[in-house]
């Protein structure tokens, strides 16, 4: 494994109580009863179930919560849940060359393409879009994208095809919160996206998946894992 980031700052830990809304949760943490942000708007199933242990990162300044929700205990393991982090994972796995992509020097990330904006643009020989998607839905061996129907995931897939004939090479990254042995379509959830996806593949637009560690202070690149595109039975 190799170590991408460290995080910084007081980290509480306590019990997750309920989710009151796409961005808000109740964590028990003993002595009092936490508000937390949620930054992860997707549905987390499996994963935000009553009493796991989560674990939020303080913020400092005038706000309503007491911090951001950084990472769920569940299977013996934590779980990055804080998207926010996706960007500087990804980033720093640019920066050591991990991913087997054409040769770039120039790293720019929120890159604005057309009506989207997408997650990183690398440059130097060629020129290559990569738009990030994290996977925190396992069922079994495997991990699921999307676990929520995602209309905005579908429209980035439509622009990697687009973006093709103006001679870019477009990439969809699988960044999966655990290893498991494929990342899988959900066709269950969005059955559309799943399409987009099979078209876009077809097309030329090339899937990567890598999975990552996580244990409450360090981030680690655990590898790169395969994508199975075929649509179950």
């Amino acid at each position: 494994m190799i170590k991408l980031l460290e995080i910084e700052g007081e980290i509480i830990v306590g019990k997750f109580l309920e989710r009151v809304n796409k961005f808000l949760i109740l964590m028990d943490c003993g002595e009092r009863i936490l508000q937390c942000r949620l930054v992860e708007t997707g549905r987390l199933p499996r994963l935000l179930e009553k009493n796991v242990k989560v674990a939020c990162l303080k913020k400092e300044g005038r706000r309503k919560t007491f911090g951001d929700v950084l990472g769920v205990y569940k299977d013996g393991k934590w779980w990055l849940t804080n998207t926010n982090y996706h960007r500087y994972i990804v980033e720093k796995i640019l920066e050591l060359r991990l991913l087997p992509l054409p040769k770039y020097s120039k790293i720019i990330p929120e890159y604005k393409y057309g009506d989207s904006r997408i997650d990183f643009y690398l440059d130097d020989e060629a020129k290559i879009l990569l738009e990030v998607k994290g996977v925190s839905l396992f069922i079994g061996d495997y991990g699921y994208y999307p676990d929520a129907p995602t209309e905005r995931g579908r429209k980035h897939i439509l622009t990697l095809m687009r973006a093709l004939n103006e001679g870019y090479h477009s990439y969809i990254l699988f960044l999966s919160m655990s290893r498991a042995k494929a990342i899988r379509i959900n066709w269950e959830i969005d059955p559309k996206f799943g399409e987009a996806f099979i078209r876009a593949i077809k097309s030329g637009v090339k899937a990567l998946a890598v999975a990552i560690k996580f244990n409450l202070r360090e981030i680690y690149f655990d590898g790169i894992i395969p994508i199975d595109i075929q649509k179950e039975k």
